[in-house]
């Protein structure tokens, strides 16, 4: 008698643990699906995905913005934030052409048009713009443009 209820509640755990790992990873899939922000420049709508980092995840928090950014250095588009997020620990100094980063020495918030080196600085990457119109947009671009940022 204790071999079968010993079998059996060995058996419900077993599936409760399996529906639990699956709705789980269901979870896991659902939240980086719902990971994108959008940039809306000069009237046209640019997608980003979004990596799953604290500084992210506090940016999406405070969606949506409006954000003046300024060309700087000749790789970059920098806009400073109304609020400081959490400055993840997990940082880069190689920078992508058309990606998003984060730095907290100035609270900017980028759009890198060029790849390139920033070391000694270290960001935070944000994530990837899918259309890579951007960069050819961004390289031709006035100093300074208006970008609304949203969910």
């Amino acid at each position: 008698m204790k071999i079968k209820i010993f079998l059996v509640i060995s058996i419900l755990f077993i599936g409760i643990f399996a529906c639990a790992k699956e709705l789980t990873e269901q979870k896991i899939q659902t939240n980086t699906e719902k990971q994108s922000m959008n940039f809306i420049i000069a009237g046209k709508k640019y997608k980003a995905k979004i990596n799953d980092n604290k500084t992210s995840q506090d940016i999406i928090k405070n969606l949506p913005l409006s954000l003046k950014y300024v060309r700087y250095a000749e790789h970059e588009y920098y806009a400073e934030l109304p609020f400081k997020p959490v400055f993840d620990k997990e940082r880069t100094s190689h920078i992508l052409a058309g990606h998003i980063y984060y730095w907290d020495g100035w609270n900017a918030f980028v759009i890198n048009y060029k790849e390139c080196d920033i070391s000694p600085y270290k960001v935070v990457h944000i994530g990837e713009i899918e259309d890579k119109s951007i960069i050819k947009y961004l390289e031709t671009a006035e100093k300074n443009i208006s970008v609304e940022v949203k969910k």
